[in-house]
């Protein structure tokens, strides 16, 4: 179950411990969380080892010495979201160097959404800022989370493109607790309300060069393809592309002319095997069939969906009209609130066909989610 800080200070001091130990290492950490570890929970000495049963204990006693701090940027709730939680991100989670955890301020929901990182230049140019903007909420508006990085330019861009037409992911090379850069406050703020931000780093961290090309691998984990924009060389943005290739993700890149120096990574990426990009058709063209179909269905309803998730449709389908699947998870609602865990624990569907089911159902407007979970429309 995912954790939500500031309801329990000795499991937040715990977990940020177990966050912070300079005594584990990534692998160790995952290694952990995937075999169940939370605070409180026992571990054979004989599979894990003296040295890493004393540093948790010191964790679990209070004797690293870490309180957690709500960020002061936003008064939304942080959850953490670890390897062996059902809502951390999937195609995160298929990563073999995938974060331990995730603070995550907005939908946890979101996550797990089909994504297309938009990442380019911070000193863009008049059209790229322009395309940025239009492939962005041309692919937000299909279903797709629109990923990127916060930054100025074509991140910042990208972002507040994809909140006009649907949801947006950005991912901080800072601690949960900061915003940089610092004037990013109010879109950040703006991208909890309509999608999430998300940060490996645990409160305090600040914004460091070394921080960078992690946070640009989790920007490309996260997304199904990334889509460079304008970006210079070298720049960070070639990072994302490389950390995207490396992990089996499709790369597009814009055309720039020869003479466009700010232009000339994205010309690069294209000598070098990146895909063509010019529209968003392009990289939904490219994306895996069944995910496509998906945006298909979507397009049509996501509109109205999110006008007034709390109406019902004028002449709902009656039970025994639906689909056998869809049937099946309207009793499991019937007239009450689930969220994704107590539906999982419930049906025990696997984690990725409850995932499409709802989404599904959620495209077709027959389930809407609330704050407090999933409910049917009736």
């Amino acid at each position: 179950m995912a954790h939500v800080f500031g309801h329990n200070a000795d499991a937040d001091s715990a977990w940020i411990g177990f966050l912070t130990l300079t005594d584990l290492s990534p692998s160790t950490r995952r290694r952990l969380l995937r075999a169940g570890w939370h605070p409180g929970i026992d571990l054979d000495p004989a599979e894990w080892g003296e040295a890493v049963i004393a540093q948790l204990r010191r964790v679990e006693s209070g004797l690293v010495d870490i309180r957690w701090q709500p960020p002061n940027w936003c008064e939304s709730p942080v959850t953490l979201l670890t390897l062996a939680d059902a809502a951390y991100p999937p195609q995160l989670a298929a990563c073999i160097d995938a974060p331990p955890a995730l603070f995550v301020m907005g939908s946890t929901d979101v996550l797990s959404l089909p994504a297309v990182a938009v990442v380019g230049t911070r000193a863009p140019s008049a059209v790229g800022v322009q395309q940025a903007g239009l492939l962005a909420a041309e692919l937000a508006g299909t279903g797709l989370a629109v990923v990127s990085g916060l930054a100025r330019g074509i991140d910042a861009e990208a972002h507040r493109a994809a909140l006009t037409k649907g949801a947006s992911i950005a991912v901080m090379a800072t601690g949960i607790d900061q915003v940089y850069p610092r004037s990013h406050r109010s879109l950040a703020q703006t991208l909890v309300q309509g999608g999430a931000v998300i940060s490996e780093f645990p409160p305090g961290f600040e914004a460091s060069r070394w921080h960078f090309p992690r946070r640009n691998r989790t920007i490309s984990g996260l997304s199904l393809a990334t889509v460079v924009v304008e970006a210079g060389r070298p720049s960070g943005s070639l990072l994302t592309a490389t950390a995207a290739a490396e992990q089996g993700r499709d790369v597009y890149a814009f055309p720039w002319s020869v003479s466009h120096r700010g232009g000339e990574g994205c010309l690069y990426l294209l000598a070098d095997g990146a895909l063509l990009a010019r529209s968003a058709q392009d990289i939904i063209a490219g994306l895996d069939s069944s995910v496509a179909g998906q945006l298909s269905l979507l397009a049509g309803h996501r509109v109205a969906a999110n006008s007034s998730s709390e109406a019902c449709p004028a002449h709902p389908i009656p039970i025994e009209q639906l689909p056998p699947e869809a049937q099946t998870l309207a009793t499991w609602l019937g007239d009450s609130e689930l969220t994704f865990d107590e539906l999982l624990a419930l049906t025990g569907e696997p984690v990725t066909a409850l995932r499409t089911l709802l989404a599904r159902e959620e495209i077709a407007g027959r389930v809407y989610v609330t704050a407090q979970g999933y409910r049917r429309h009736t």
